[in-house]
């Protein structure tokens, strides 16, 4: 008979926040991705300044890697030929790969930083080719391209591949319930006014036009994307010859 936990009882680490005159604590341990690599199971998560590694999946040791792009979220890490390759999210500028032959005796190094992503996926097939997606967003679907294996550089175009579908797939409506509540939204209560129905666009006061980085395009794809499902967390898995592109759409945080 074998012993486990349900969850694994590990430690993590929490932020603060300031809610008015609160002071909130907050998980750290999320988006948690696991891989078996030469004899050891490895578990990396989220803001964990290291990550974890175990035997037998039951008795597991932390090792601590500060240096390790801990403020960048939602890491992925998967094999490829002899190394273990890692990246995670940050926005705003180019994401790096990176990849170590032995986690716990060498360090992470840059391999490429080929373009800005969030929640990242990388799947090496069974001929050596790698793919990679990535996509978190309720305004632009989850991508994939090709990479070449030696250098991690995009061969070829990005390629759209999942949208949301929220007026087929009930699931994906972002509401309790699955009722969207527009209304209960900042953004669109306040823009509403300016909504153009016949050109689905906003049409801005000259004083509102003029913000550094809120223009009226920005708003309106913003204004349009209220209520739209966030698409995410992309996984490919293959099975039996089958490809399956896997993803997280709304819903774990309301009663249903």
């Amino acid at each position: 008979m074998g012993t486990y936990c349900n969850p694994l009882d590990l430690g993590y680490r929490y932020q603060h926040m300031k809610e008015g005159e609160r002071i909130a604590g907050f998980r750290e341990g999320a988006d948690p991705t696991l891989v078996y690599f030469k004899g050891k199971y490895y578990l990396f998560v989220s803001m964990s300044a290291g990550f974890w590694y175990s035997d037998d999946l039951l008795h597991w040791d932390f090792h601590a890697a500060p240096d390790l792009l801990i403020y960048d979220y939602a890491p992925d890490v998967r094999q490829v030929g002899e190394y273990l390759y890692f990246s995670a999210s940050r926005k705003g500028r180019n994401c790096p790969i990176l990849r170590t032959a032995d986690p716990l005796t060498e360090p992470f190094t840059e391999v490429s930083a080929p373009f800005a992503f969030w929640d990242p996926d990388m799947f090496c097939d069974d001929d050596g080719r790698v793919y990679f997606y990535w996509g978190c967003s309720n305004m632009s679907p989850i991508w994939g391209v090709e990479l070449d294996p030696e250098t991690m550089t995009p061969i070829g175009e990005k390629k759209e591949l999942i949208f949301g579908r929220e007026e087929e797939l009930g699931y994906e409506r972002p509401g309790n319930n699955g009722i969207v509540d527009k209304e209960s939204s900042v953004l669109y209560k306040s823009m509403k006014r300016f909504y153009n129905e016949a050109t689905g666009k906003l049409e801005l006061p000259p004083q509102m036009a003029q913000v550094p980085g809120l223009n009226a395009e920005v708003l309106t794809a913003m204004f349009n994307a209220v209520g739209k499902p966030y698409i995410e967390g992309a996984f490919m898995t293959k099975h039996n010859g089958t490809y399956y592109l896997q993803y997280a759409c709304p819903g774990t945080q309301y009663n249903t």
